[in-house]
């Protein structure tokens, strides 16, 4: 391995150290450790010679220096400017941390927000007009879909618990191109899924039924 030998060169090279030095001093929000120091300064890209410059580190030198004088030079940077940016860190976090101590102490003995207990909350409007009965609740959280279902929609609220959405789908296995059918179920009110694989690879009407009281069974 060889390195710049004339006072030119010597020059040269530890003007480059220092760049790189400032460089990796400034990026990181820690101190690295010698090694990834080492392969950060792009010396070599060469991963044997880079072996040798970290065994050697007190022997070889490089723009009058070794490389160990210049991790330590790296060191003393590194540290001068993370101490006042993990200052600055600390103090952000104290700050944040009173503002919101502060913010809990305005709350207390403040009386707390009225809860809706109502299940389907969106709903509010068409379980009244449904069950007739009129359901004073403060927190009514607006829904464009709270409107009779037109022909054709999916339904999105029932007025009987227990109340499914039926339908069947395939997929076709990539390897053995086989196609299996399921049985989807969906609760219209909880959108709780149920998938039921169907006996056989074909739309039955047997398979179906007992895919069905399957479900009804659950």
């Amino acid at each position: 391995m060889r390195f710049a030998q004339t006072d030119e060169n010597i020059a040269y090279e530890a003007q480059n150290m220092e760049r790189q030095l400032t460089r990796l001093a400034n990026s990181n929000n820690y101190i690295m450790k010698f090694a990834e120091f080492e392969s950060n300064m792009r010396i070599t890209p060469n991963k044997v010679e880079q072996n040798v410059l970290i065994n050697h580190a007190d022997d070889v030198q490089i723009g009058g220096k070794t490389l160990l004088e210049w991790f330590q030079i790296y060191q003393t940077e590194a540290q001068k400017y993370n101490a006042p940016q993990k200052r600055a860190k600390s103090i952000r976090r104290q700050d944040t941390n009173r503002a919101h101590v502060t913010e809990q102490i305005k709350r207390i003995g403040q009386p707390p927000a009225p809860l809706s207990s109502f299940p389907f909350k969106s709903k509010i409007k068409l379980y009244e007009q449904i069950n007739q009965v009129k359901i004073n609740n403060p927190i009514q959280i607006k829904d464009i879909k709270v409107k009779p279902l037109s022909k054709l929609q999916r339904p999105y609220f029932s007025p009987k618990l227990g109340s499914w959405e039926i339908d069947l789908v395939f997929g076709i296995n990539p390897v053995t191109q086989r196609r299996q059918h399921y049985l989807f179920a969906i609760n219209i009110n909880t959108k709780y899924l149920v998938v039921i694989p169907l006996i056989v690879d074909e739309k039955n009407a047997r398979y179906i039924l007992d895919a069905l009281t399957k479900l009804i069974k659950q």
